[in-house]
């Protein structure tokens, strides 16, 4: 009896061992395998896309792109990470979303994060090149632009920014020695913020473009475009903000323009568009765009049978700023300046405009000039 009460207890020894290491597996199987240290994933070596580096990224984690073009969708979401190119020299390319009528989005999409890029050239292709929604950033030796060249001057009709930041709440973005370019034909701005609050922008040794227009009849696109936000914070230093150039007046035909026109030369982009929306901007200078300029034109079209000489004068340049909207701007050690006039006659820029529900105010040597050649 008691050896049969002992071979028992034996069997219900194994029995527990063996359910809890089954249990145990299970608990292995299922648990995160993501490592606790932060460290570099090389791609293509480790990995072959950044969209692998990403899904095995934790907080922390840097991924070093090799040099060469990569066109795959990059989203981030709530995580803190850094994606950088080995070389200054050889920048690694992304663009995305080439298509204008489908919406493919930014060339990189990142939301409720931490995100560091350095030696990248990101292009957005009719759509953004980085797209951040309510996420901190930090661009270093970067070139951005908002669309790709041959699709501005052919096909597009979106006006895409280099940077489009929304949404952000008491965040910050740091830009040093970058380009960053608006996008597409119809003349895009470089910057724009969207329904932002409490921000601080800090732009060091960096340029910052509105699109000049190669697709009429446009204006050139500002520099920053600010819109439905609140206390933005922007500091310049040794950074210059540019509109860019109107399209020059030009015999225009295409399958969408019948008959064939002659347009007039357009506006130059403003340095600063400000809609219902403050801020304060500190150092650097802000230029407005040139103007396009005019000239002689014919159309000697015999299938719409129209035969015409017609001459432009140059065009009305830019505004340095403008505000709209029951908008506030305070403007502090800042050189501003509007745009040259087109070609020949054309009317130069005004510093400022502001319309009767909005205030713009200036301190410390604020230099407000009415044209500037760039």
């Amino acid at each position: 009896m008691k050896s049969h009460i002992q071979h028992v207890i034996r069997l219900l020894k194994q029995f527990t061992v063996g359910l809890i290491l089954f249990f145990l597996s299970l608990g292995f199987a299922n648990s995160d395998p993501k490592r606790l240290t932060p460290t570099v994933i090389h791609v293509p070596e480790d990995v072959l896309t950044i969209g692998e580096a990403l899904s095995q990224s934790i907080a922390g984690d840097c991924i070093s792109l090799a040099s060469g073009a990569y066109s795959e969708p990059i989203v981030i979401k709530d995580a803190s990470i850094t994606i950088q190119g080995r070389s200054e020299n050889q920048r690694p390319i992304i663009r995305y979303g080439w298509d204008m009528f489908l919406d493919y989005g930014a060339s990189i999409l990142v939301e409720n994060s931490q995100l560091t890029i350095k030696h990248l050239n990101i292009i957005g292709q009719c759509h953004p090149a980085l797209e951040a929604d309510n996420t901190e950033l930090i661009i270093k030796n970067c070139q951005l632009t908002g669309a790709n060249e041959l699709l501005s001057r052919y096909i597009s009709i979106y006006a895409t920014p280099a940077l489009r930041w929304k949404n952000a709440k008491s965040r910050k973005c740091h830009i040093e020695n970058t380009l960053l370019t608006g996008g597409c034909g119809i003349g895009g701005p470089a910057i724009e913020f969207l329904d932002c609050s409490d921000v601080l922008m800090q732009i060091e040794q960096s340029n910052v473009h509105g699109k000049d227009v190669v697709y009429p009849p446009h204006n050139g696109g500002c520099a920053i475009q600010i819109k439905d936000s609140s206390n933005v914070d922007i500091n310049l230093n040794q950074s210059y903000l540019y509109g860019g150039r109107g399209y020059n007046s030009n015999v225009y035909s295409s399958p969408f323009a019948v008959p064939t026109m002659i347009l007039g030369p357009d506006k130059g982009g403003y340095g600063v568009l400000v809609e219902n929306s403050s801020l304060h901007i500190a150092g650097g200078e802000i230029i407005a765009g040139r103007a396009g300029d005019g000239g002689e034109h014919t159309i000697n079209n015999t299938l719409n049978h129209i035969y015409e000489n017609k001459t432009f004068d140059g065009g009305v340049s830019g505004t340095g700023i403008e505000l709209k909207n029951h908008s506030y701007a305070m403007l502090t050690d800042v050189l501003l300046q509007g745009g040259e006039g087109g070609e020949p006659n054309g009317s130069m820029g005004l510093p400022y405009a502001v319309d009767d529900t909005s205030e713009i105010e200036f301190s410390n040597q604020t230099n407000v000039d009415y044209w500037s050649v760039y």
